[in-house]
This record gives structure tokens, sequence and C-alpha cells, in this order.
């Protein structure tokens, strides 16, 4: 019998009983890098940075998708063609003038919702697969869904929406072309936040980072009972297609399973990949 592949996961930092005892922290496992005391370890960007003017050899991985997601609970954004509207209003173009003009190599636009690191049957599984989503940049499709689902909700427009960012990088200052976007297409006024913790949020720039080396890690978190649905997303066709996955062991009935609820998490507007880094 031999194993099609395996990984590697590397461990968190570990406090050691003394440590504890004296009330210290352990260091982390860049610092054990940088002091000679490590081999090697994963790093952010700013590490790789230091990393690299040390003189270190460095590999780089696509591990996170920054993407989009709404948060359904909120009662615009429980009606698709209001979030819908939100996607076609994205140009794409514009966020990659913006990273090529700021240099920010450590990021790149990105349309898909699994990060290029994701491995199944031990190749990558964008290079498998293939997703394409409707919500395309269409500005008067964009105006055109939006008002329809407000139509449906029996209301004029939206009022004090926020779009929660994290803090690091040049992503707060990339996101205000979303908010540009959004005024001129939808006439909807939107304020960029930059918050550690979702918490109460609208809309929300998140990292989507595998724990596990495979495409149903990121894919389960916006079931019905998944305590990290963030999104509140509730679909019982979407739970049946992850569900229906274990009774599956041919390669290619998997891959389009994976693909198919991929696909509808971009079209059904719940979550929409941005950036890979």
């Amino acid at each position: 019998v031999l194993t099609p592949g395996f990984s590697l996961y590397v461990d968190r930092d570990v406090q050691t009983a003394a440590q504890k005892e004296r009330g210290e922290q352990p260091p982390s496992t860049f610092e054990l890098l940088m002091d000679g005391k490590a081999d090697g370890c994963q790093a952010n960007y700013e590490q790789y940075q230091l990393a690299m003017q040390a003189g270190m050899s460095c590999q780089t991985a696509e591990s996170t998708v920054w993407a989009l997601v709404f948060n359904q609970n909120h009662s615009a954004f429980s009606n698709q063609q209001v979030r819908q509207g939100f996607l076609r209003a994205i140009d794409r173009s514009a966020l990659e003038t913006f990273l090529q003009n700021s240099r920010q190599e450590n990021l790149r636009v990105y349309d898909r919702l699994i990060p290029p690191t994701i491995s199944l049957f031990t190749q990558p599984y964008i290079d498998q697969t293939s997703v394409t989503t409707n919500n395309l940049y269409d500005p008067q499709e964009a105006y055109a869904a939006y008002r329809a689902g407000m139509d449906e909700l029996e209301a004029d427009t939206l009022r004090k929406i926020q779009l929660l960012v994290p803090s690091d990088s040049q992503i707060p200052e990339m996101c205000g072309l979303l908010q540009q976007g959004w005024q001129q297409a939808l006439a909807v006024s939107v304020n960029i936040v930059s918050r550690l913790s979702l918490g109460d949020y609208q809309v929300a720039l998140v990292p989507l980072k595998a724990s596990a080396n495979t495409p149903a890690d990121l894919l389960e978190r916006f079931t019905s009972s998944s305590t990290s649905n963030i999104s509140h997303y509730q679909n019982e066709a979407y739970d049946t297609l992850l569900s229906s996955l274990n009774g599956f062991h041919d390669r290619q009935q998997l891959l389009n399973q994976y693909a198919d609820a991929e696909r509808m998490l971009m079209d059904d507007a719940v979550a929409f990949p941005l950036l890979a880094g």
C-alpha cells in the first residue's frame, strides 16, 4: 500500500512547564528562527521580509483567500439580489491596478474561494477544477439587481452600512475602491471600519485559511450547522451537497462536487474571493 502523499503541520508555540511556572510566554517559532535555535518556521509577510534581510532562504505559499462575506442575519443582506448587486459593482481591474501601483507583493487579485496551496489527490485543487460565477462586474446589472432586491424588501435605500476590514498591510486603503464602486453604481454609502473581530457586522473582508489540506475544510464552514458559519448562510441544497461528499470515492466525482459547492457560494453571493496571499 502506497500513500499518495502526506502533509506536514508545524507545531504552534508551546509553553514549557518552567516557563509556565515563571509566568513567561514561550518565544515564537519566528523568534527561535532569528535566534538560530530553529531551522525553519511559518512566517507572515512582515516576518518574511525580515528573514530575507537576514539572508535566509524563503519559500512563499498562497495559503489565504481574502473574501467578501455578507451577514445574512442583516435585513437587507438576507436578500440574494441585494448581495449580488454589491458584488457586480466590484471592478477587479481597479484592484489589480492598485496592487501594482502600491507594490503590494504579498497579495494578488484572485477569483477562487479555495487557496492555491490546497491539494486533492496530491495535486493543487484549483488546477484540477474550473469554477466561474455569474456575479461579474457590470454596473448596470448591479443596480438592477440591487433595486430588485430592495423592492422585494419594500425598502428605499440602505443606510449606515459598514465594511469591516483588517488593519494590516494596505487592504483598508484598497477597500476604498469597493467603497467608490458601490457609491457610483448603487448610490449606497459604505463606511470602512478596521476591526479585529467580526461581532455584529454587515459586510466584511475576511481571511479564509484552511486548517487542513482539503477543500472541505473551508467549504464546510458555510453549512447551516457549522459554528464557523459567519455569514449565517442557510441553504438545504448546499448542506446536502456537502454531506453527500462522504459517499463519493471516485476522483472526478469528488472534484465536481467540491467545484459545485464553491460555485454555489459565489453565485448565491455568500462569499466572494478578491485576493490571495
